[in-house]
């Protein structure tokens, strides 16, 4: 919310234009990718949640983090 204190990790600056960065706070938090094989190995059947559909296909959330394409 406005106001509010965060932490982030600061991942660009601009040095031309000091007020000109790129911050990211999942940088602060571990990679959810290290452990996707043990959690979803091949041909395991997940749920998940439709986040958006395109023409090739839809992205899926099967939450933490975890977010891929099922294409038809």
């Amino acid at each position: 919310m406005l106001g509010d204190q965060i932490q982030v990790k600061v991942l660009k600056f601009d040095k031309r234009q000091a007020a000109r960065f790129n911050w990211d706070s999942k940088q602060l938090t571990p990679d959810p990718w290290l452990d996707a094989s043990h959690r979803y190995p091949v041909s395991a059947h997940v749920s998940g949640r439709v986040i958006s559909v395109t023409d090739y296909g839809a992205f899926v959330e099967t939450g933490a983090g975890y977010r891929g394409l099922w294409s038809t």
